[in-house]
């Protein structure tokens, strides 16, 4: 008895977990009838768990996808593996990727597929097309200031990195080692050149908060906004990666003097705390910036990478922009 009531707390635990997930969760026999979903599905087909139980899939999606991108996922089928993408709507840009996957255990054969919401990488690659007509096939009709802009953002596109490598919980480790590579790179250069590099690490304090208030999916969407605002602020030489999972690390190869690492920081942490509105709610953000910059000698990066992050450490309870002594 103890045993079974055990299994019913974790069963219950894990029914409720998977009911918080923001992304949509189905779950559908070998004849494409659907045993289970949970509340991010239903809310995006809007109808109950009664009301998809032992329905075909494909059609309870009828108001989501079209005949062509429901037949080319083959719904109605339980062994069928894949990935794919689809535009649901054009203003505003709304995109879903479709994940599914095939099981057969003990209980039969099934298929589990996973829906999550690409609209903002979906959104920067419409960007990037959009450019990329302009800069090849009109650009020679574009007034300079239009030319100028483009420019730029085919510059800052160098940093804009968070939607392929950095997304959050994802090669963290990488991310720290390319960040330690480009700064020792960067560092060599700045000394030779006889200037600093400065080095900004940005932490999330209300992570836990967020987290518990909303969802892990809310602190994604949060991070990702950070990330969008630091790129309008970055050069095409500045390095920016997420390295854990509340911090950002930047590295500033532009910036001439102190004071304007200061403004930069500032701008950036007044752009980080602005509330963010997401599926209904409003998410507010503690940001803490830790600021240091290199020295004159050949230094250890990593250890300069902890020093903006000690900075940012001494910032937690107040949310505002730190220098590391002493070498500010």
């Amino acid at each position: 008895m103890l045993a079974l009531k055990a299994l019913r707390t974790v069963l219950g635990r894990l029914e409720t977990s998977l009911a918080a997930i923001s992304n949509g969760l189905v779950i559908s026999d070998e004849n494409g009838l659907i045993i289970w979903s949970n509340l991010g599905f239903q809310q995006l087909v809007k109808k109950s768990s009664l009301e998809l139980l032992g329905k075909p899939l494909h059609r309870s999606l009828t108001l989501t996808l079209t005949h062509e991108q429901s037949e080319q996922l083959e719904l109605n089928t339980w062994d069928k593996n894949c990935k794919e993408r689809f535009i649901i709507k054009h203003e505003p840009l709304f995109a879903l990727e479709f994940e599914r996957h095939s099981i057969m255990d003990q209980g039969g054969k099934a298929s589990i597929m996973q829906i999550s919401d690409v609209s903002a990488e979906a959104s920067i690659n419409q960007s990037d097309e959009i450019i990329r007509y302009l800069t090849e096939e009109a650009k020679e009709t574009l007034p300079a200031h239009i030319i100028e802009q483009i420019d730029r953002y085919n510059k800052n596109k160098k940093v804009r990195r968070w939607n392929t490598e950095c997304k959050p919980s994802k090669n963290l480790a990488s991310n720290r080692s390319q960040l330690l590579k480009a700064l020792t790179e960067q560092s060599k250069l700045a000394r030779e050149a006889h200037r600093q590099i400065y080095i900004m690490h940005c932490k999330l304090n209300n992570l836990l908060d967020i987290q518990y208030l909303h969802s892990m999916q809310a602190v994604h969407v949060l991070l990702q906004a950070m990330c969008e605002k630091a790129n309008l602020l970055l050069g095409a030489e500045d390095h920016l990666v997420q390295i854990s999972a509340d911090s950002l690390a930047i590295t500033l190869a532009t910036i001439a003097s102190l004071p304007e690492a200061i403004q930069l920081g500032e701008q950036m942490h007044n752009l980080f705390t602005q509330p963010l509105s997401w599926e209904g709610h409003t998410i507010v953000a503690s940001i803490s910036i830790g600021v240091t910059r290199t020295g004159k000698l050949e230094e250890d990066v990593a250890a300069l990478l902890m020093q903006a992050q000690q900075a940012a450490e001494a910032m937690k309870q107040r949310s505002g922009l730190g220098l590391f002594q002493p070498n500010l």
